[in-house]
């Protein structure tokens, strides 16, 4: 019998390229993979589905499957930050000199929802007192190429949150002073399309921003600011995950598996390599300490089982978790994949 063919698009191939270039096969499947950039798969996944598996945003998955989309999880986490609001960047007048003065600011974003700024509200208010209710949080995406209005999301009532005008784009608000500071910045040449919508529409690399005159980190030693808070938190934190479509795992339940074990292979050949995206030097033997040996992408270990409840818990204060439904974690994933790794 020929193996089943299957769609898979992968943005995030740091640990997983050996799935990518095809180096591993997952058993009785002929796995036809793309690599595609993560807001265009995050965009089109909800929209229309044209792949059977794929690199998912933990939010998007927790947004669509509340909405109509059967998809199932498998514990595999392509995407992680390691205290990612250490990236933050302001505006050398806005009067920032330290996260509490992010009261009242106005702070540019992708759009609200993006999954790893849920983990930078989530330090500022546990390290800094600020609520997501004291920012003014400005969206570059418009509601058609959001990954998450399209769908019916709209952030929780009392927390302010606008959509830029389409003839502006972070970078140059921020270094206007239109904007008091910017996190999460995805822009770059050539991100700012999926199918002819609009996305990203900021044109400076993420480094090419935070050189502008006009602009300096909010945290002057990035590195130590992650340090300190990951030593808090104990954990990186995951912002991807990987879906497949219910109705194959109906027809072929032994496919959840099969794709864990290769993912599993994958991360096992992989596992001296550099794990975690920093904007700052962070050569893989220190990460590699700080981070223990335990750390994989791949596996319900007992630290992404934590991160995954905590981010179900942030779901839940920021609208992504429908009023009067919970989620337990092992709801997230295929049966037959929670017990392996």
């Amino acid at each position: 019998m020929p193996d089943l063919p299957l769609t898979f698009a992968l943005g995030t191939t740091e640990r997983l390229h050996p799935i990518a270039d095809g180096d591993v096969r997952p058993e009785g499947i002929d796995l036809r993979s793309s690599v595609e950039r993560t807001g265009e798969i995050f965009w089109a996944m909800p929209l229309t589905e044209p792949w059977d598996v794929c690199e998912m945003s933990l939010t998007g998955y927790l947004w669509s499957i509340q909405h109509g989309k059967r998809w199932i999880a498998i514990p595999v986490f392509p995407g992680w930050v390691f205290s990612c609001h250490a990236d933050t960047m302001v505006h050398v007048n806005a009067g920032i000199e330290r996260p509490e003065d992010l009261k009242g600011k106005r702070v540019g974003v992708p759009e609200f929802a993006v999954t790893a700024i849920a983990w930078s509200r989530d330090t500022w208010e546990q390290e800094n007192g600020v609520r997501p209710q004291d920012i003014l949080w400005c969206e570059e995406r418009t509601a058609k190429g959001s990954h998450y209005r399209p769908s019916g999301y709209a952030p929780p009532s009392d927390i302010p949150v606008e959509i830029i005008p389409e003839e502006n784009c972070l970078c140059d608000m921020l270094i206007a002073g239109e904007l008091d500071a910017v996190t999460r910045y995805f822009g770059g040449p050539g991100r700012g399309k999926a199918n002819g919508i609009t996305i990203d529409r900021s044109y400076m690399t993420f480094k090419e921003l935070a050189a502008s005159e006009q602009v300096r980190w909010l945290y002057p030693d990035r590195k130590a600011a992650a340090l300190a808070s990951f030593k808090r938190i104990g954990w990186p934190q995951p912002i991807h995950t990987v879906v497949i479509k219910q109705e194959i795992v109906d027809q072929y339940p032994w496919v959840p598996k099969s794709l864990y074990d290769a993912f599993a292979e994958a991360a096992r050949r992989t596992a001296q390599d550099n794990t975690l995206r920093t904007s700052f030097p962070f050569p893989a033997e220190e990460e590699h300490e700080v981070v223990g040996p335990d750390f994989s992408p791949v596996g319900m270990s007992a630290g992404n089982r934590r991160m995954v409840g905590q981010m179900l818990d942030l779901s839940v204060r920021d609208g992504f978790v429908l009023p009067g439904r919970t989620f337990a974690v092992d709801e997230l994933f295929d049966r037959s994949t929670l017990e392996l790794g």
